[in-house]
């Protein structure tokens, strides 16, 4: 088969190439978590490829920021939505969609979604899925298809997806994702760990540098319902103590905070613990 060019507005809805779904008969049991898919990766700080290990992990992650490498493991992903809704992307922009837990269970994939993979599928030539079912449809068709899934972008279900080591993965909003690979490299990452006393602060907006020091935080939700935000407008979260799935969180993971940047906090009380970048 002729390899097809995509056009540039379908950057938002990527499979890439050699994809292998996860293990969907483990149970989720992981706890909240502080490319292309193939037999081996490519790291970033040597330029080398790594040969993945195979091992299994799973995690339930809320909003935050996680780094492949460190938060999640190097290697090939199944991404659910199994409570609220909100928006999941990657650094690198392999990934940029909305994601929300769906009424029939985190099993199922939204119609839409799984056409849009067998489509980009064909383009890829990489043998996903059943060729068949899109290999009469004419280019327009298709770039129709994947233009509706770009702008519409929601499922509850992306499988077989994978980063570059270093690649940040953001998920904002009230969506909680259950992440899990039987081909990926626990053994390889590098954990955070926490650092000094945590830090209390109420309503009020604070600067890093001044305030507190820069750096990496986790934020947890003590008391009340509110927001916390960057002054720039670059980040919100709509928090809560306790929290109500699928509408607010608990928790921020790993969000960094440069020196002058403004945090602002309204209408609840935060715990702010540095951890390891």
């Amino acid at each position: 088969m002729i390899r097809k060019v995509l056009p540039v507005f379908l950057s938002t809805v990527i499979l890439l190439s050699g994809c292998a779904g996860g293990n969907a008969n483990k149970a989720a049991s992981g706890p909240d978590s502080v490319t292309e898919p193939a037999d081996s990766f490519s790291d970033d700080d040597s330029g080398q490829p790594i040969a993945l290990t195979e091992e299994y992990w799973e995690a339930r992650l809320g909003p935050g920021y996680y780094r492949i490498g460190t938060d999640i493991p190097l290697g090939v992903l199944d991404i659910r939505a199994v409570a609220g809704s909100g928006h999941v992307s990657s650094s690198d922009g392999t990934l940029d969609i909305d994601m929300k837990a769906s009424e029939d269970g985190p099993e199922s994939m939204t119609e839409g979604a799984l056409l849009a993979k067998e489509v980009m599928a064909y383009y890829n030539d990489d043998g996903f899925g059943d060729l068949d079912s899109v290999d009469t449809l004419t280019d327009s068709e298709m770039q129709e298809i994947l233009q509706s899934a770009a702008v519409t972008g929601e499922t509850d279900y992306y499988p077989g997806v994978g980063f570059m080591k270093g690649v940040i993965l953001t998920v904002t909003g009230s969506v909680k994702l259950y992440i899990i690979s039987d081909n990926c490299d626990v053994s390889g990452m590098k954990k955070r760990t926490l650092i000094g006393d945590p830090i209390e602060l109420g309503d009020g907006e604070y600067t890093a540098g001044t305030d507190f020091d820069e750096g990496t935080y986790v934020i947890t939700a003590t008391g009340g319902i509110g927001s916390v935000s960057k002054s720039d407008g670059s980040m919100y979260a709509y928090m809560g103590s306790p929290a109500e799935e699928g509408i607010n969180s608990e928790k921020l993971m790993n969000l960094t905070l440069k020196s002058g940047e403004i945090l602002a906090v309204r209408d609840v009380t935060v715990s702010m613990q540095k951890v390891s970048d």
